[in-house]
């Protein structure tokens, strides 16, 4: 290593050192060569340490969380994650300043979470003319990206087993720990369970006959959300193909997260309203955006009607979503599918007793000991539908398209009464359909 003292020509006050495999002199910062020479060891102790410490680099740390996400079976949900977790790393990278950030020790990761908490909502991106923020990130965000960086560490861990990407990194340079299991992390408040009630279903199907008075798509789009539990895109993305009509009963079949496959069932006054709007086009709601642009062109909007998008999936299900923001700022679709699971709650599911029966749990039932074809399908979202039809007030069920019977509630009840074996319940409620069955007869 060797010093050079400031040069009064340069203007320089520091003295400067360099080492071999530095590409210039770098200032040791201090004045006096005393503290020149610890300095310029410490920078030279820095520089070895950080050689001789092997890791993956950003790429490809990067590029081994994209290969772990095409093995995924879900491909539909593969892109949703893959974003999640980048966006994680850019913000680990962004806050903590680190390169490569598989360098990150404990007390990085921990510092990290401290400071994560105190960004504005807008720090990505703060446009010069917007608002002033003053909201600052929620602690379930922060938490969310300490769950991907955990995984994504993971992939990149040697001693993580076969949850370790192999391929992409040399194996003398993949991490031996991972700094995101060694310390505490935070636990965000919990989420009160937001649903709507029934009173509010209603107000909300009045809300978009009177506001958006010709646009019938989005009112059965929203009676699909109530029978269905579905997420957005599932619903803004349904095809006619999927759509399974078995004698009287009207079905969707669908796939959620990871895969998973279910058929819900709606009433037939609902597909009779979807029939109305029936395009050429193989999705459901494909008029959805061209009954928008007519309401707008109806209204002398003609401005606004230009600047409706044509149809795709995330736009029907984002025009949606931002109406029931407009319509309650604290409303959000996913509470629709609160709302349904909450309605059908109120009976045990028949794979429940089942399972205990069998003594194997739900799961570990419908993965390895019963394969479900179209008639558990249809079954199950029978029972489904059964659930949410006795559940619903009969005002909320009428105004989705259903009907009560007379019996429906006994009957449901003696059903439930015979999955949980209680037969003297059972007992009690087939006698009162019994004597409802003379005094109709």
């Amino acid at each position: 290593m060797t010093l050079f003292p400031p040069r009064a020509l340069k203007k320089e006050k520091t003295w400067f050192a360099y080492w071999k495999g530095q590409k210039t002199r770098r200032s040791t910062g201090k004045r006096t060569l005393k503290e020149a020479i610890e300095a310029a060891t410490a920078m030279v102790h820095e520089r070895l340490t950080a050689c001789d410490w092997p890791c993956p680099s950003d790429e490809e740390f990067v590029e081994v969380q994209r290969r772990h996400f095409s093995k995924k079976r879900d491909q539909g949900g593969k892109g949703a994650s893959l974003t999640s977790v980048l966006q994680a790393v850019d913000a680990f990278k962004r806050v903590s300043g680190l390169t490569p950030i598989c360098r990150a020790t404990p007390d990085d990761c921990e510092r990290f979470q401290t400071e994560a908490l105190k960004l504005l909502r807008n720090w990505r991106s703060q446009h010069p003319k917007s608002k002033p923020e003053t909201r600052t990130i929620r602690a379930a965000t922060v938490k969310k990206w300490l769950v991907s960086l955990h995984g994504a560490f993971e992939r990149v861990n040697d001693n993580a087993g076969r949850k370790c990407v192999r391929g992409v990194v040399p194996p003398e340079r993949l991490l031996t720990s991972n700094p995101w299991q060694r310390f505490t992390w935070i636990e965000p408040p919990k989420k009160k369970i937001e649903q709507f009630q029934g009173d509010d279903l209603i107000k909300l199907l009045h809300h978009f006959r009177k506001a958006w008075p010709g646009v019938t798509a989005a009112e059965s789009m929203l009676k699909l959300y109530v029978w269905s539990w579905a997420r957005r895109e599932q619903i803004s993305g349904l095809r006619w193909t999927d759509l399974r009509v078995v004698e009287d009963e009207y079905h969707f079949d669908t796939v959620g997260k990871r895969g998973k496959e279910w058929w819900f069932r709606i009433p037939k006054s609902v597909y009779e309203e979807l029939l109305t709007f029936k395009t050429e086009s193989p999705y459901v709601f494909a008029k959805l955006m061209d009954q928008i642009r007519e309401f707008h062109a109806n209204e002398g909007r003609n401005s606004a009607a230009k600047m409706v998008r044509a149809f795709s999936v995330y736009n029907a299900g984002r025009w949606f979503y931002d109406q029931v923001k407009k319509w309650d700022s604290e409303a959000y679709v996913h509470m629709f599918r609160k709302t349904s699971l909450q309605y059908a709650r109120a009976g045990q599911d028949a794979a429940q007793s089942l399972a205990k029966d069998a003594r194997v749990t739900e799961g570990v039932m419908m993965t390895h000991y019963v394969k479900e074809e179209d008639l558990q399908f249809r079954a199950a979202s029978n029972a489904m539908y059964q659930r949410l039809c006795l559940s619903m007030t009969p005002e909320v069920a009428r105004a989705f398209g259903h009907e009560h019977s007379a019996t429906a509630i006994l009957e449901q009840r003696l059903r439930d009464a015979i999955g949980s074996r209680n037969w003297s319940l059972a007992s009690e409620v087939a006698k009162k359909l019994a004597k409802q069955g003379r005094q109709a007869g």
